[in-house]
């Protein structure tokens, strides 16, 4: 990453972090996931899992870059997205740190869930493992990937963000976050491996678990990453060619 999409990444970090309606996001979702866990828990009269921390810090991030991801949608109502569509920088360096900051800002969302976790009297696992951080990094990149797809639509269309909360409960099922993937029906498996974030959170889970991790599952996270990342980038210019064309960039 250059300098300057440092710089911007950073910057729409600040400025989501002042607005109180991400933070409401950062801090809510991991701890009503903790909350819900420990309610489970409590009435089987089990103990709070090890790993319930690294899933409700994904799913709030996970949940905080879907959302975010209608901030196009806000460039939209602003004016300013035909300005940033007609930037001589080009869409890229315009909108990649835009949705990029989106992951950045998601991050806060696992130290929310560890302090949730232990005011709930649980334990937090960890792992001196290097695909511990290698997993926390590939899952914040495959957030990246999946919300810039998922930005096309809102380049392409007024309307998109009527489904955006829709994305959210669903992902969490594919990718295992609320359940492991060995607990669900095949058809959901196979559904999984298009979800970039799979991987990383069977990855954790293993190693906290102290199961032995599959890198089939990191391998194949990173290859739909990188799948998601190429249809953002071809969708992305297809999505601004047909919005100047229909003059809608404008439009609310």
């Amino acid at each position: 990453m250059s300098r300057d999409a440092a710089l911007m990444v950073g910057f729409h970090s600040r400025q989501m972090l002042r607005n109180s309606f991400f933070v409401q996001l950062i801090v809510v979702t991991p701890v009503s996931f903790v909350a819900v866990k420990a309610l489970v828990a409590y009435g089987l009269g089990a103990p709070l899992g090890d790993q319930v921390w690294f899933e409700a810090g994904a799913a709030g991030m996970w949940s905080l870059t879907t959302m975010s991801a209608g901030m196009i949608g806000f460039q939209r109502f602003q004016g300013t997205l035909p300005l940033l569509a007609v930037s001589p920088h080009g869409a890229a360096r315009i909108f990649v740190p835009l949705v990029a900051s989106t992951a950045c800002s998601g991050l806060l969302c696992f130290p929310v869930a560890v302090l949730a976790v232990l005011v709930c009297g649980g334990q937090v696992g960890w792992s001196t493992s290097l695909l511990m951080l290698v997993s926390v990094v590939l899952f914040a990149v495959g957030c990246v990937a999946a919300a810039l797809t998922i930005a096309v639509f809102f380049v392409l269309t007024r309307h998109a963000i009527v489904y955006e909360a829709l994305l959210v409960i669903p992902v969490w099922m594919v990718s295992g976050i609320v359940t492991s993937l060995d607990s669900s029906p095949v058809y959901l498996r196979w559904l999984s491996v298009l979800s970039p974030l799979t991987g990383p959170v069977a990855t954790v889970r293993a190693l906290l678990d102290d199961a032995d991790p599959s890198l089939v599952w990191l391998g194949l996270s990173a290859c739909a990453t990188v799948f998601w990342l190429l249809v953002a980038r071809l969708g992305f210019r297809d999505a601004l060619d047909r919005a100047r064309s229909r003059g809608t960039l404008a439009l609310l």
